[in-house]
């Protein structure tokens, strides 16, 4: 790419980021939410809306207390490790609810504000979601194509027909009848955009075109929703579909030269191509921030600053404004420099071992799991990255995230993994994978001789790693 049409790619991206409107004025306040949850397994809880609100722990007996900053009418997911409901919650709601676990439809109450909204979410939609989708999706993507379009359909059928009950019920708030209406056609366009991808996984078909059906008339569905919509920001499965619709946004304006340049070409290109294919300009605002919060949750701070800078100068919403900072601010225990804590691991034999032992090495990480397909492509060029610095101050360590040590301890015996290997409890959870906010893998992380960090989100095997740690060993004489 030339200069000039780098300077206009990038200029042109911060152009749009300065074309926004009057700050939004809305009204906020607190939500309040309380009651018991029996049967958790752990008793930390989360409340995460298009962003995180807040966390708590529940006592021994499962009762919890949640207040909430909201700055609209939101869905709020609350999770706990293996467990999670959801609530529609209007700022200065006051919800009660009560449940178990393992009976979660059939012992559900809520009382206070919300009722007839959460009872549904909670009952008469779970219960459909749960026979025709989430307790087996896997089957459910395992089915030939017209057995499983019948089975979406016969799930819309049923979730409509609950939806028109609830509407007969009246009293429910504007927003959450909108989305509901919605729900069912926003959820089976993204299925089946993933349905070709799932179904050439499950029966081990590498080739697209052994399928005896078009993918692309699969994902036709996802182009073709309407996206202009900034009301249905507040449903999960809407962002998620919007995220593949960006995705095909990238595919379709972005030229391949571009990915020749620095990381800020690319995503000065992203962002062009973003506010291209998005007409609505809170749709097109919302989607420019999530982008350059995965950016920062991903890579760290580095390429991305500058169109931070400016989305925080110029947003029309404070409410992201607020979270890219805390996004931010997450990075400066894991920046450049900063001393890693003395995690503990578990080595193939169920031996204790920690991080400090690799001290006077520099240390490339490889946080990975046996069920992720890109980190086992990565595999073959980790293995030739061992081979290529053997005898040199270099410790390669790649550490498990499964959620047991069954799949890893298998996989390392069917077989020959270069490296050290290790296994860390709680996989997303553990301390290790939270210090350094892992949130996708793989993810490559390399470490000086004095267990400081010298990059948190280093290259992959496959990418020019090798240069990178072969002038950290000549700069250092290791």
């Amino acid at each position: 790419m030339n200069l000039m049409k780098s300077l206009f790619v990038l200029l042109s991206a911060l152009t749009l980021l300065f074309s926004c409107g009057n700050r939004e004025e809305v009204a906020t306040g607190p939500a309040e939410v309380s009651g018991q949850i029996t049967g958790l397994e752990t008793l930390e809880i989360t409340a995460v809306g298009i962003y995180e609100l807040g966390k708590t722990t529940a006592d021994e007996e499962g009762y919890f207390s949640l207040q909430l900053d909201l700055i609209r009418p939101s869905y709020v997911l609350f999770s706990a490790p293996g467990f999670s409901w959801e609530l529609f919650l209007v700022p200065g709601d006051r919800v009660e609810i009560k449940a178990d676990k393992d009976s979660w439809i059939e012992s559900f109450e809520v009382r206070g504000d919300r009722m007839v909204e959460n009872s549904f979410l909670n009952v008469e939609k779970k219960r459909i979601l749960d026979e025709f989708l989430w307790e087996d999706l896997m089957g459910l993507f395992r089915k030939e194509k017209l057995e499983y379009l019948d089975q979406i359909d016969k799930g819309k059928k049923a979730l409509n027909a609950e939806i028109n009950d609830l509407y007969k019920s009246g009293n429910i708030h504007p927003l959450f009848a909108k989305a509901e209406r919605s729900y069912p056609e926003v959820l089976s366009a993204m299925l089946n955009s993933n349905y070709p991808r799932y179904h050439m996984h499950i029966h081990g078909i590498q080739d697209p075109g052994e399928l005896d059906f078009s993918a692309g008339e699969m994902e036709e569905q996802l182009l073709q929703t309407k996206n202009d919509e900034p009301e249905l920001l507040a449903l999960s499965v809407f962002r998620e579909l919007l995220s593949m619709q960006m995705y095909r946004a990238f595919e379709e304006y972005i030229e391949d030269e571009v990915y020749e340049g620095d990381m800020s070409l690319v995503l000065a290109a992203q962002i062009n191509a973003i506010h291209s294919y998005f007409s609505h300009p809170d749709i097109a605002e919302f989607m420019v921030y999530d982008h350059i919060k995965t950016s920062i949750m991903v890579g760290g701070p580095g390429a991305i600053d500058q169109f931070y800078d400016h989305f925080i100068e110029h947003s029309n919403h404070q409410e992201y404004i607020n979270d890219l900072r805390a996004s931010m601010a997450r990075w400066e225990q894991i920046r450049k420099g900063v001393e890693v804590p003395d995690f503990a691991f578990e080595d193939a034999d169920g031996e204790t071992v920690n991080l400090s032992q690799l001290r006077g090495k520099l240390v490339y990480i490889d946080v990975w799991a046996t069920w992720c397909g890109p980190c086992l492509r990565e595999h073959p060029h980790w293995d030739q990255l061992v081979a290529d610095f053997e005898g040199e101050n270099i410790a390669f360590l790649a550490v498990s995230i499964d959620n047991s040590k069954d799949p890893w301890l298998r996989m390392l015996g069917e077989k020959t993994m270069a490296g050290l290997h290790w296994f860390v409890e709680n996989n997303w959870n553990s301390d290790f994978a939270q210090h350094f906010l892992v949130q996708s893998i793989p993810r490559f992380i390399l470490l000086d001789e004095k267990g400081r960090v010298l990059e948190p989100s280093a290259a992959r095997p496959s990418g020019n790693i090798g240069q990178t740690i072969a002038n950290y060993l000549s700069e250092r004489n290791l």
